[in-house]
């Protein structure tokens, strides 16, 4: 395993937050609490955004890789894996940024830097998302890491509802802001996941 002393103290984390879970009778650990917790155990870890399901906290030194440590509820850290299996290895490592391996609550994946993406680029990557089922692939969660742009987050569907997401989506992306709020606020659906 990669970084095994890292996914030791992730493992540290899922209890704490299985124990924090347990006293306070909450389906998870406040964020604050978390960002607490978080900077104890992993002093080179950061707290980079937060969204709806997920907070990823960045590491800022260290090690040679640029990591995005993920921590969210159970479900969330494994459709995220899932996501990340649908692509076939070939694809997966070209088109995805690189996860080394998830535990209960937490996720390390390889997070890379902001960079622009033109719309060709970023048309290319969906495409490619929706014929594997993957939605949400938006600037916002595309970085680029060993000069190559890659997806760090999106959203899997079910492969028979793909065409439906896709006329959906290209519908989405034609909404103004409002428009866009009301559509996440009816669907309960998130803008994006690492930060909405």
């Amino acid at each position: 395993m990669k970084y095994k002393s890292l996914h030791e103290r992730a493992r540290l984390i899922d209890h704490l937050i299985d124990a924090y879970r347990e006293s306070m009778g909450t389906q998870f650990i406040p964020k604050d609490k978390l960002t607490d917790v978080v900077s104890t155990i992993y002093p080179n870890f950061e707290a980079e955004s937060s969204g709806r399901h997920k907070t990823v906290f960045r590491l800022n030194q260290g090690y040679h890789h640029d990591f995005a440590l993920k921590i969210g509820p159970k479900d969330d850290i494994e459709k995220d894996h899932k996501m990340y299996k649908r692509l076939p290895p070939k694809l997966r490592h070209e088109f995805l940024a690189k996860m080394f391996w998830h535990t209960k609550y937490c996720l390390l994946q390889e997070y890379g830097t902001e960079s622009e993406i033109s719309v060709e680029e970023l048309n290319k990557l969906r495409e490619l998302g929706y014929k594997y089922g993957l939605i949400d692939i938006k600037p916002l969660n595309i970085r680029k890491i060993g000069g190559h742009l890659k997806i760090i987050d999106a959203n899997a569907v079910r492969y028979k509802f793909s065409g439906f997401w896709r006329i959906i989506e290209h519908i989405k992306w034609g909404l103004s802001p409002v428009l866009k709020k009301l559509f996440r606020k009816k669907t309960n659906k998130p803008d994006g996941v690492l930060i909405s």
